[in-house]
């Protein structure tokens, strides 16, 4: 902006002002890209999904992402509601989780009541757009280890995450069983992690299981065995043969159907199994015998 005076003929000096226009922040995902630091910023329909009954815990997501509270026990923000207006805080980055540390809700913030929904993803979709669905509520369902020390892998297919036990919960899980979980997604510095906030939060879900039968062939030429013998379809186990004196394994085959091997003549090999019962053979070969003649 250039501004001068003029009077009569006399023109005073030139004068100069550089304004910078800062535009408002509008949505969570705004406020993360911003990195640390104390913002004041507006949000439209932002729906508060989870808040711990001391009130230390909250998550609230729009639609453009999740942020997590943590630590603010005057908050003012309720489950189930959401909120439209102005509010400010204070963003931190802990072990790579975006967190609010400070909060608070302007004057002219309005709320309603609003169905808290949830998000239903597989693992793949999940960790391919990870930033994008941090602390958002979201569901996904897999094939669980067993807990120790607060945590567990969930896998379905070749994805994986890690579970987290968030509130000390005290989970149990018995290894292969299927589950559905809603949590929260988040870093703990490079682990990928999905949050489980309440025991409700992790389901055991009741499929189909089928039998892995083992064979060799010939019968005398050796054994097959299984590391799990029921598997739910697209499950995995390791089958391994194992051949006898005068015997050399040569190949797998696999019958019933849609199950796969990840490989038809390595052992072990991987079996993924298919929608009923299977029965896999080993196929083993003789060791051409030598005879040594002495005259």
């Amino acid at each position: 902006v250039h501004a001068y005076a003029k009077d009569g003929e006399n023109t005073s000096a030139t004068v100069s002002a550089t304004y910078t226009y800062v535009k408002p922040i509008e949505t969570l995902a705004e406020l993360k890209a911003k990195g640390a630091g104390t913002y004041d910023f507006t949000l439209t329909d932002a729906v508060v999904t989870y808040v711990k009954s001391d009130n230390k815990k909250v998550y609230i997501e729009d639609a453009t992402t999740g942020m997590y509270i943590y630590n603010v026990t005057t908050h003012g923000l309720e489950a189930g509601k959401k909120y439209t207006g102005s509010m400010s805080g204070t963003l931190k980055v802990y072990n790579g989780l975006n967190e609010l540390t400070a909060f608070t809700l302007g004057g002219d913030v309005t709320s309603q009541a609003e169905e808290i929904s949830v998000t239903e993803l597989t693992i793949a979709e999940l960790l391919a757009d990870f930033a994008r669905y941090e602390s958002v509520r979201v569901k996904v369902t897999g094939t669980v280890s067993a807990f120790a020390d607060r945590k567990a892998t969930l896998t379905d297919g070749g994805s994986s995450i890690q579970l987290y036990d968030d509130n000390s919960l005290s989970l149990s899980t018995t290894a292969n069983d299927i589950v559905t979980v809603v949590g929260y997604p988040g870093l703990y510095n490079s682990e990928k992690q999905l949050k489980i906030m309440t025991a409700e939060d992790i389901q055991k879900k009741e499929v189909e299981k089928y039998t892995v039968t083992g064979t060799a062939n010939p019968a005398e030429a050796g054994t097959v065995s299984i590391a799990t013998a029921e598997l739910a379809a697209t499950q995995t186990t390791t089958v391994t043969a194992t051949a006898n004196t005068g015997y050399t394994f040569a190949s797998w085959s696999v019958s019933g159907t849609g199950p796969t091997l990840s490989s038809p003549t390595a052992h072990p090999t991987t079996l993924t199994m298919g929608s009923e019962d299977a029965t896999i053979t080993a196929y083993f070969t003789a060791i051409p015998q030598v005879t040594i003649k002495l005259f």
